[in-house]
């Protein structure tokens, strides 16, 4: 016969080595532990004093029992004791009870270094351009928060291949309006802007005419580690758009010209041409233009328009045979023709290359 046998080791309540709190958005404080095993019942107290003379006298602890039977305790504005939002640090004794003894555990506790605050708030557009775009927010209960924040902007537009990778700005420019002032100031990069608002003008975006996807966090300017940034706030936004970024692309021979059977020295001519990307495309009723000129005898000129512009060619009916041809493409949309433009040569007939 096996006989299994379990040890237990009774002991005194053990010192606590997992002790954390975090402040929610500055509104609530929760701190959570982990109680060792104990075959015998153990329970934790946890209490805390606040620096200074009048502090260092009063001692305040857990609103409820919590702290005994679930091994955490929670400070909001409503409980009795209260939060207390002004102090930086708090000096936190945790005391274990059983039968054979007590602990005391002694943990100073940096209280603005382990804040999280809520996302951002009142995201809003103020201004675009084709690449960039002044962003306003506000940080709710954190407005009036003792130490700087800190803030990330990150962004990724359609057009970005991998939807899961997200662009970091460089907010080392960044503007903000003390909560503490009336007064209103002004930076390069931002406009005039009202208390208790931020303001970021995030530049050198990639694509005008497009769809970006903004996230902001914010984080106290003295914690640690990338668990402290809050949540994100997000917006979507559009850039406005711009001319076409080029025109498209052509090839020395690319196009094709049909003799008419009724009339020999006519004939119908198809240029041809590489699609641009819809990334520059870059504004509404976006098209391809394509034509040709002549001159007149009094030195006037004349432009000729393709008969039929379809995605990627132009037909032009009923050109002489004898006259060679330079054509012009251009890309454009509501906003304007592409800068530059691509070129097609048609020799006359008889000099075509089989």
């Amino acid at each position: 016969m096996v006989f299994h046998s379990k040890y237990y080791f009774l002991d005194k309540p053990a010192i606590i080595t997992n002790f954390s709190c975090i402040s929610y958005n500055w509104v609530s404080l929760k701190c959570n532990w982990t109680k060792p095993e104990n075959p015998i019942r153990t329970t934790y107290k946890l209490f805390f004093k606040l620096p200074g003379y009048a502090g260092d006298r009063t001692i305040i602890s857990c609103p409820n029992d919590a702290d005994s039977r679930e091994n955490n305790c929670c400070w909001d504005l409503s409980t009795i004791p209260m939060y207390r939002q002004p102090y930086e640090y708090y000096y936190f004794t945790l005391i274990g009870d059983n039968e054979l003894g007590n602990s005391t555990t002694i943990i100073r506790f940096h209280h603005y270094a382990n804040v999280i605050p809520a996302s951002p708030i009142n995201i809003t557009v103020v201004d675009t351009t084709q690449s960039s775009a002044l962003l306003k927010w506000s940080v709710g209960a954190m407005t009036t928060f003792p130490r700087e924040l800190n803030h990330k902007i990150e962004y990724k537009s359609q057009w970005d291949s991998n939807p899961e990778h997200w662009h970091s700005v460089n907010v080392s420019d960044f503007c903000s309006s003390p909560s503490t002032s009336n007064q209103t100031y002004s930076y390069s990069d931002c406009r005039e802007r009202d208390t208790g608002f931020y303001y970021f003008n995030v530049t050198d975006l990639r694509y005008p005419f497009t769809h970006y996807d903004f996230r902001i966090y914010v984080r106290s300017s003295v914690a640690r580690g990338e668990d402290k940034w809050s949540p994100p706030g997000c917006i979507t936004l559009k850039t406005n758009p711009s001319i076409p970024r080029r025109p498209p692309r052509t090839d020395v021979g690319s196009f094709e010209c049909v003799t008419s059977p009724v009339d020999k020295s006519k004939r119908d001519v198809f240029i041809y041409w590489q699609n641009i990307e819809d990334n520059e495309k870059c504004g509404d009723s976006f098209e391809y233009r394509a034509y040709f000129t002549s001159t007149t005898t009094d030195n006037k000129t004349i432009i000729h328009r393709s008969n039929e512009t379809y995605s990627n060619y132009a037909k032009f009916e009923g050109l002489s045979t004898d006259i060679a041809y330079n054509f012009t493409v251009f890309s454009s949309n509501k906003e304007g023709s592409s800068i530059e433009y691509s070129t097609i040569f048609v020799p006359i007939e008889s000099e075509k290359i089989d």
